[in-house]
C-alpha cells in the first residue's frame, strides 16, 4: 500500500516520482553513510526549507498485525500442507505478506492511505480497488486498521496507542501474516525488509550530516533526526517476530543516514515462537500431547457412517485437525530457532531486548499457535517473572506429581478434582472471558455477556481426563490389551468388549472439553488486541492485584513501561485545550536533550550486522546469492 519505489524505466508507472536520479541496475552493496537517500526513488526526500523556531517531536507508529485466519489461501495451505515461506507454482498469497516481493508496497498501510479510505463515499469504498492486489478499499481497511479495532475497544485500539506515543494521526500498519507453520526466523527477515522499506518511504528524517551542518542556522532542522522522530512498534502473535525484524530494518536506515542513535519503543502482545521448539523439549511436547493427554486421535471421518455423528462430526473433524499438529511425520511444531534464538544470532540481543516490553497471558497456549509464551529476559507486564512454559491448564495424577516450582516460584494454583488427581491453572492467566457484540439499544453501542470462565473450563476437562484415564486403565486390566479408538463403537451401540464403549465416549467426552479449553486459550491470545482497555478481564485472575495493577491491560503496559518508554507527556491546558505549539517545542527540545532521555535511545550499530546487510541485499536488492545465506531450518536447507 506504501507509494512504489521502483523507477519508472522498471514499472512503466508514470505515477512514480523521482527526486534525484534513478539508481544504477546493481546498486553498491554499502550505501555511503550519509548518501543512502540519493539512491532512493519515490521518498519525498527533498531539499530542506526549515522553518523558524524550535525542532517539533513526531512521532511515528506501527502496528505488525498477526496471522489472517479468515484467509483462503490458509485453508488451502493446511489442505496441501504447504508452508508457503518459500513461495512456489502451488503456493498462494491470500492475506499473508507476499513472499515473492518481500518488501512490497501493499503489505504496507499507511495513515495517509488510511485517511483517504474513510474520507471516501460507500461506493468508492465497497468497490473501489484499494491495493495492487486486487482487494477493494473497505477490505484492505478492515484487513490492516481493522486488526487492531473493533466494537471490543470502541474502535480506538490503534488510537489510544498513537495519542500515548505522540504519534496521533502518525499510525502505520504492517502486515505480519505467514503461514501457519511459518518459522521465527523467516519472519524477523522478512520484517527487516519491510522496515528498511517503510523507513526510507514514511519515516521523514535526513542525514545526519545535513541536520548538523544547519541547526545552528535553522534549530528547526533538528526535527528531521531520529531523537525527533520516535518510532513505537506494537506487535501481534506471528506479528511479534515480523516486528523486531522491522524494528531492525529501520534502525539500519538510519544507520546509512549517519546516526548512532535512534528513539524506539517496541510492544509485544500474545508473542508466537519466543523460543524454539526442538531435541528433548519437542519429543516431551509431542508424548505429553499423543500418550499423556491422549489428543492424538483418528476420528475416522471417512467412516461411511460417520453421517450418523450428528454436530459431533464437527468436533471430530476439528480434533483431527488438531492431531495432525502432532505428527512425527511432519514435525508442524518443531522449530530450532524462534525469535530469542535468530535474534541472538543476527544482533546485539542485550541491546534490542532494553527497549521492549511484552505481554502474553500465561494460558495463551493454545495449540493453533504454539509456541506462545514469554521472550526470556525481556521486561514484561503481565507476569512480571516472565513465563516460558508450553503449557497452559496442566492434569496430574496426584498432588506429590507437581513440580515443587510450580507452587513456590511461579505461585500456579493447584485445584482437586472430583473424579481424582489435580488441575494445575498458572498464575496470570485470563480467566474472565467475555463476549462484545454491537447492540445499539445500549448506552455505549455494545453488549458485554460473560462465559464460563476459564478455570470452570479447565476444571470440565480435568474431571473428564482423569475419567477417561481410569476407565482406560480398567479396560486394560479387564480385556489384557490397550484401548484404541475405533469406528465400531459407533457403529453397535450395543456392541462392548470389556467395556470398551465406556471408554470410547469417555475419551471423546474428554475431548470434547478439551476443544473447549483450546478456545479459552485461543480468547487469551486474542485478548490484549480487542480487550486491551476491558475494565472487567483482569480482576477475576487474583494474580493482577500487584503493582501493576488490574484496571487493564493497557494501564498495565504504561505501568510497566513508563521509565522505559521514550515519549513526552506535556502539560494539561488548565482550559482544557490543547498546549501551544510554543509551549511543547519548547518541553520537546527540553526531553530531547535531556541526559535521561538519551539513555534511552538505542544503537544502530546493532542493525550494521553481516546478516542484516544480506537481508536488504536479498529482500530488497534481489540479490540471490544473498539470500542464499540467510538461515533456514535444518529441514529446509
Amino acid at each position: 500500500m506504501s507509494e512504489r519505489t521502483d523507477s519508472p524505466e522498471s514499472t512503466d508507472d508514470p505515477n512514480t516520482f523521482m527526486v534525484n536520479p534513478t539508481p544504477p541496475q546493481s546498486p553498491p552493496p554499502e550505501p555511503a553513510r550519509g548518501e543512502a537517500y540519493r539512491s532512493f526513488v519515490g521518498t519525498g526526500m527533498s531539499e530542506l526549507e526549515p522553518e523558524k523556531g524550535l525542532p517539533k517531536l513526531q512521532g511515528e507508529i506501527l502496528f505488525v498485525n498477526g496471522y489472517h485466519s479468515d484467509s483462503f489461501a490458509g485453508n488451502y495451505h493446511a489442505l496441501l500442507d504447504i508452508t508457503p515461506d518459500e513461495p512456489g507454482f502451488f503456493t498462494m498469497r491470500g492475506d499473508n505478506a507476499s513472499e515473492r516481493d518481500r518488501s512490497a508496497g501493499s503489505d504496507i498501510f499507511t495513515s495517509g492511505e488510511r485517511e483517504a479510505i474513510e474520507e471516501m463515499d460507500l461506493r468508492e469504498r465497497h468497490l473501489g480497488q484499494g491495493d495492487a492486489t486486487g482487494k477493494t478499499n473497505d477490505y484492505v481497511l478492515g484487513m490492516f486498521w481493522g486488526y487492531w479495532n473493533s466494537i471490543k475497544n470502541d474502535n480506538k485500539g490503534s488510537e489510544e496507542y498513537a495519542r500515548y506515543f505522540n504519534a496521533w494521526r502518525h499510525d502505520h500498519y504492517i502486515n505480519g501474516s505467514h503461514g501457519l507453520a511459518s518459522n521465527a526466523a523467516h519472519r524477523i527477515d522478512h520484517g527487516v525488509a519491510l522496515g528498511y522499506r517503510w523507513a526510507r518511504t514514511h519515516w521523514d528524517i535526513r542525514p545526519e550530516e545535513e541536520v548538523t551542518s544547519k541547526k545552528e542556522q535553522a534549530p528547526y532542522v533538528q526535527s528531521y533526526s531520529p531523537p525527533y522522530r520516535p518510532v513505537t512498534l506494537v506487535a501481534h502473535s506471528q506479528g511479534a517476530a515480523v516486528g523486531a525484524g522491522v524494528a531492525l530494518g529501520l534502525l539500519r536506515y538510519a544507520g546509512e543516514l549517519g546516526w548512532e542513535q535512534a528513539a524506539l519503543n517496541m510492544i509485544y502482545l500474545g508473542v508466537h515462537q519466543p523460543k524454539g521448539l526442538c531435541g528433548e523439549e519437542y519429543e516431551q511436547f509431542i508424548w505429553a500431547k499423543r500418550d499423556y493427554y491422549g489428543v492424538d486421535a483418528n476420528f475416522w471421518e471417512a467412516d461411511p457412517f460417520s453421517v450418523w455423528y450428528g454436530e459431533d462430526r464437527q468436533v471430530y473433524k476439528f480434533m483431527n485437525g488438531i492431531a495432525e499438529l502432532f505428527s512425527l511425520a511432519r514435525n508442524k511444531l518443531k522449530h530450532r530457532r524462534g525469535m530469542i534464538e535468530h535474534l541472538q544470532a543476527i544482533t546485539d540481543w542485550e541491546a534490542f531486548k532494553k527497549r521492549a516490553l511484552q505481554f502474553t497471558f500465561s494460558n495463551d497456549r493454545g495449540d493453533l499457535v504454539c509456541r506462545d509464551g514469554d521472550m526470556p529476559k525481556m521486561r514484561c507486564a503481565c507476569n512480571p517473572r516472565v513465563d516460558a512454559t508450553l503449557y497452559s491448564a496442566e492434569y496430574f495424577p496426584d498432588h506429590s506429581d507437581v513440580p515443587a516450582p510450580y507452587l513456590s516460584l511461579q505461585e500456579k494454583e493447584l485445584i482437586d478434582l472430583e473424579e481424582g488427581g489435580c488441575l494445575v491453572v498458572p498464575a496470570y492467566a485470563v480467566i474472565q472471558r467475555i463476549h462484545v457484540t454491537e447492540d445499539p439499544d445500549q448506552p455505549d453501542g455494545k453488549k458485554k455477556e460473560f462465559w464460563e470462565d476459564y478455570r470452570s473450563v479447565a476444571r470440565d476437562w480435568g474431571n473428564a481426563l482423569a475419567r477417561y484415564k481410569r476407565l482406560k486403565r480398567q479396560y486394560r486390566q479387564d480385556s489384557g490389551r490397550a484401548f484404541e479408538e475405533g469406528p465400531l463403537s459407533r457403529r453397535y451401540p450395543g456392541w462392548d468388549d470389556h467395556g470398551y464403549g465406556k471408554v470410547a465416549r469417555a475419551h471423546r467426552r474428554m475431548l470434547y472439553h478439551y476443544g473447549r479449553l483450546q478456545h479459552g486459550d485461543l480468547f487469551a491470545h486474542r485478548s490484549p488486541v480487542g480487550l486491551i482497555h476491558d475494565p472487567d478481564l483482569l480482576g477475576a485472575s487474583g494474580s493482577f492485584d500487584d503493582k501493576f495493577g488490574s484496571s487493564s491491560i493497557w494501564e498495565r503496559i504504561k505501568k510497566a513501561g513508563e521509565d522505559m518508554f521514550y515519549r513526552v507527556e506535556y502539560d494539561e491546558d488548565p482550559d482544557g485545550g490543547e498546549p501551544l505549539d510554543e509551549e511543547k517545542r519548547e518541553k520537546d527540545k527540553r526531553y530531547v536533550e535531556d541526559s535521561e532521555s538519551k539513555k534511552l535511545l538505542i544503537d544502530t550499530s546493532i542493525a550494521e550486522t553481516f546478516y542484516i546487510k544480506n537481508v536488504i541485499k536479498a529482500y530488497v536488492e534481489g540479490d540471490e546469492s544473498a539470500e542464499d545465506q540467510l538461515y533456514k531450518e535444518p529441514d529446509e536447507a
